[in-house]
């Protein structure tokens, strides 16, 4: 993969990445607001695995417990990570799960909904259900805002 790296960092131009061709799509996504409404949201995420993503977020939507979402981002430009740039990572409610690589966003599952932990109804339906990865289930510093289609 590091063949497609520009300076450090793996980077979209032109629908490619070093070469790659990486073709993205917008989603609409109906979520839970914290007002209790629902919302629609645009997620921008890889077109190979919108359909599955689509289907995913139906079911967080469907969950009986109505799991809020604020924030959520998938595709960027360029990242030292490539799941973002080729459009195949999802982060959800940064202010609340924080990466703890880079910074400490209040993070606090016991008393903020918004936080999410190995029983929040979101990390087990996208990690258990459709077995994608989970940054809070890495063995050193946590991502917890970060799920991937990838792994890691």
């Amino acid at each position: 993969m590091s063949k497609y790296k520009v300076n450090g960092s793996y980077t979209w131009v032109d629908g490619k990445i070093g070469g790659c061709p990486v073709e993205k799509t917008s989603i609409d996504i109906k979520v839970w607001s914290s007002s209790s409404t629902d919302t629609t949201m645009k997620l921008e995420v890889n077109s190979k695995i919108a359909g599955v993503v689509k289907k995913m977020f139906e079911d967080i939507y469907n969950d009986p417990s109505h799991p809020v979402i604020e924030s959520i981002g998938c595709f960027r430009d360029s990242d030292g990570y490539p799941g973002h740039p080729f459009g195949v990572a999802i982060d959800i409610n940064p202010d609340h799960n924080p990466d703890t690589r880079d910074y400490a966003a209040p993070y606090n599952p016991a008393s903020d909904p918004l936080s999410m932990n190995e029983s929040h109804p979101i990390v087990k339906i996208i990690r258990d259900k459709y077995g994608w990865d989970w940054g809070g289930d890495w063995n050193s510093k946590k991502d917890y805002m970060h799920f991937s289609f990838w792994g890691g």
